[in-house]
């Protein structure tokens, strides 16, 4: 007894001491133990969101396809793609309606697509492993909730989300140029439409980004979040998470409100966003069952999470989100019938198992390897190691295998050599499901001799046989020989280093990085340094050159080499009309914004910097050809005087993959920020923390003297929600306008060409207020702009008066209709 109450008192003492944190301590330890959960648990949404965000910024957007037009490079950061095959991904949202994905018939060609949900749950398999058996079809993607008839001729498939995406493999019969153009003209007979449009479907839009650094790799910080949130704010909650409502809710993400934690609470989903990294990196080294016993080559997914995502989870007592959450940091899209058309086998050991590193690398079994990060980021591809460069556990040192198809920035950088990497094969139409009949390791390795160049095998002989007729598909079982072609992904853990030459662009540069960036393109722009470009028109919507441009004025732009000599450029005479001539200079200072007509003359001394811009804004109304021609005439009349010029134009080769991870992470700052207070103006009179965001989010700003800027996200901008605004005498001397733009800060084509609205262009009620709408425009409804997922809309003030920069006047802020 006395034992037992001494026992008693300790568990009490214990359990006091353990519990004796304060109601803050406790909160933030809340908060740090969900985030962690919401990042396992909605890694595939936000796997697919990366990869939207990427098209959309490569110019494209949903019911819109991104291909590839060659065999990827290490440009596209996809996470473990095929080597061998024509990339399509088809980004659709039936929000509006049912869309169509239509497959066309293998002949000359075939696809092997999936159709997924957000959730990269499998809809359907397309092709000739899929519904349409290789004849093609209409594949018909009904949103949640539908019960309409569905017409003859589809093939319906009832999405639990609005968005989705298909992602189509067309495949070259071989390697060569004019194969890999066949291939990639057969994808594109892929169309995606409205079925509002069926009758008539509009040409689809197809987008090249053969040339984009592709890069949806997960980000282990607070932009996981910031995508987990457009999740929540676009798509409905499924019945099986509606658990997760209020665990998101108490790190700041719920449905209809802004996600907008305090400086504290990042700090804590960061950290907790690098918790959940550490535990699924473990999770990884233990994760792959051997696919035959004895052997190290998996599957690579849980049997739970393959029939899962096929089948949306269809077992009420299985719902494996550890397991999927894991699964989706180093691969993306869900099969439903994995072994029929594809197959997939994956290591992260030696024969001997021991983890795969850079130190211990894996001896590839076929003929041509991709090489990769830890989290399936694309590196290289590499040919079979030369025997001498095996070793006699397995391995193989990846540092003296022959290069294949060598890409620019890929080659092998020191690291710790202990992070685990991974092998992927891929099986290409197998003769049986893999299923009915599983190989042994030793003859996979066996097979896997046959080349990955179609219409040449190896035999188990060693000996070569060529195949060169048929189809598509012939030349594909072809290829594959005996059933098992395997195109290997080496995934290692490598350090991240910037292409051959490149300067890595960081925080502390990446100003003048982003600088010379936009001098660049004005230079190109106007055919050297020394000379004007200039714009007749309105800032295109398909040729945008800078992030949240405007469309009130006409844009004169020169880059001059003040090494050179001093420039003199003399301004016509403008009358009432606005006209500024802004001047930038490599550190995107401003030390002068320019009103007054007649020469003006830049010395290096007193700007600064070797190179600077003259940026030259002309109103105009662009439905008035009497106006525009006016603008015209002054532009013309824009003169230019640099007897020592013109100079060049001499920068360093900046880093392009750092510079986009610098500005995203920037951009997100910038989201939190109202205005672009004390972001611009002359050197030594601004804040360098809001210089430095402002740069990534509206570079070349006006100082607030001369132009004030106001950004505003409504909390409901999932593109349904209407909104109004009504304004009346605006204190400026200038002109005032509101541009409406798309999450990443562009304008976004619209049915009725409406992007911006200004005191010039805008109807005018009786008492001379103007009243504004945001979304719901049919074309008859005045000043209404069109709206998008994700909008946002800026206000510009230019020569505001003192009370604007005061504060004591604001601008009226949009409000919800109802």
């Amino acid at each position: 007894m006395r034992n037992l109450a001494m026992a008693v008192l300790l568990l009490s003492s214990t359990a006091t001491v353990s519990f004796a944190r304060s109601p803050e301590e406790l909160t933030s330890l809340t908060v740090e133990r969900r985030a962690v959960e919401a990042v396992i648990w909605g890694m595939p949404a936000v796997n697919y969101d990366l990869m939207l965000q990427e098209a959309v910024e490569a110019g494209s957007g949903v019911n819109q396809i991104v291909y590839w037009s060659r065999l990827p490079t290490w440009k596209n950061q996809t996470l473990t793609p095929n080597p061998d095959s024509v990339y399509l991904m088809a980004f659709f949202n039936t929000k509006a309606g049912p869309v169509v994905l239509e497959i066309p018939p293998a002949n000359g060609g075939s696809i092997t697509g999936n159709i997924d949900d957000i959730w990269q749950q499998t809809l359907e398999d397309a092709g000739p492993s899929g519904a349409d058996k290789g004849r093609g079809g209409k594949y018909l993607i009904l949103p949640p909730g539908y019960a309409e008839k569905v017409p003859d001729g589809y093939i319906p498939l009832q999405s639990d989300t609005y968005g989705g995406y298909a992602l189509l493999r067309s495949t070259p019969t071989s390697g060569s140029d004019e194969d890999v153009a066949k291939a990639v003209e057969y994808g594109k007979l892929t169309k995606l439409y409205p079925l509002s449009q069926a009758d008539n479907p509009p040409e689809t839009k197809y987008v090249d980004v053969i040339d984009t650094v592709f890069d949806s790799t997960i980000p282990y910080d607070f932009r996981f979040f910031e995508a987990l949130n457009r999740t929540v704010q676009e798509e409905p909650w499924l019945e099986r998470d509606r658990a997760m409502i209020d665990q998101l809710k108490s790190i700041g993400i719920e449905k209809g409100k802004p996600f907008a934690p305090d400086e504290k609470t990042k700090a804590i989903l960061e950290e907790a966003a690098k918790e959940a990294h550490a535990w699924l990196q473990f999770k990884y080294e233990t994760a792959f069952e051997p696919y035959n016993e004895g052997h190290q080559w998996g599957v690579p997914a849980k049997p739970a999470v393959i029939e899962g995502q096929a089948n949306a989870y269809a077992k009420p007592d299985v719902y494996p989100i550890d397991d999927r959450g894991l699964t989706y940091t180093y691969g993306f899209i869900g099969i439903k019938r994995l072994g029929a058309g594809q197959f997939y086998l994956m290591t992260i050991t030696t024969r001997r198992a021991s983890i795969w590193t850079e130190a211990r690398p894996i001896a590839s079994p076929c003929r041509r390897t991709r090489l990769s990060s830890s989290t399936g980021r694309p590196r290289s591809m590499t040919a079979p190691p030369t025997p001498s460069s095996v070793t006699r556990s397995g391995s193989a040192d990846p540092r003296r295998t022959r290069t294949c198809r060598p890409t620019p920035t890929a080659r092998w950088t020191s690291s710790s050599g202990q992070r685990p990497g991974q092998a992927r094969s891929r099986t290409g139409y197998p003769r049986a499901p893999m299923e009915d009949s599983k190989s042994s390791s030793a003859s996979t390795r066996r097979r896997s001799r046959c080349s990955t160049r179609r219409g040449c095998c190896r035999t188990s002989k060693g000996s070569r046989r060529n195949d060169q007729g048929g189809d598509a598909m012939k030349a594909i079982r072809t290829s594959i020989c005996a059933g098992l072609a395997l195109a290997a992904i080496v995934s290692l853990a490598l350090a991240q280093a910037p292409s051959g030459g490149a300067t890595l662009v960081t925080p502390d540069n990446f100003v003048r990085a982003e600088s010379d960036l936009y001098f660049g393109n004005v230079v190109k722009d106007a055919g050297g340094t020394g000379r004007f470009f200039h714009r007749r028109e309105v800032t295109p919507i398909d040729k945008q050159p800078v992030i949240r441009m405007n469309r009130d004025t006409l844009y004169s732009a020169a880059l001059f080499d003040l090494d050179a000599g001093p420039v003199t450029i003399t301004l016509p005479d403008a009358g009432q009309r606005f006209m500024s001539m802004q001047v930038i200079d490599e550190d995107q200072y401003t030390p002068m914004v320019i009103y007054d007509a007649g020469p003006h003359t830049l010395a290096k001394k007193e700007i600064g910097t070797r190179y600077v811009m003259t940026a030259i804004r002309i109103l105009v109304d662009p439905g008035n050809p009497s106006d525009v021609k006016q603008a015209h005439a002054l532009q013309d009349a824009i003169k230019v005087d640099q007897p020592g010029g013109p100079g060049t134009f001499q920068v360093p080769a900046w880093d392009q993959t750092s510079q986009k991870r610098v500005r995203e992470a920037l951009l997100v700052l910038a989201s939190t920020l109202p205005d672009t207070k004390s972001a611009f103006g002359p050197r030594g009179q601004v804040d360098p923390v809001r210089r430095l965001i402002q740069a990534a989010a509206a570079w070349g700003g006006n100082p607030e003297k001369d132009a004030t800027y106001l950004n505003f996200t409504p909390a409901q901008n999932d593109g349904t929600a209407i909104y109004k605004l009504s304004v009346k005498d605006v204190p400026i001397d200038g002109f005032w306008s509101i541009s409406i733009y798309n999450a990443k800060g562009y304008f976004e084509k619209n049915p009725h060409d409406a992007y911006t609205l200004n005191n010039l262009t805008a109807n005018k009620e009786a008492d001379g207020s103007v009243a504004i709408r945001f979304g719901g425009c049919d074309g008859k409804i005045p000043n209404c702009l069109p709206t998008m997922a994700g909008w946002n809309y800026l206000v510009r003030l230019y020569r505001p008066h003192p009370e604007i920069l005061d504060g004591s006047w604001k601008f009226p802020e949009a409000q919800p209709v109802n």
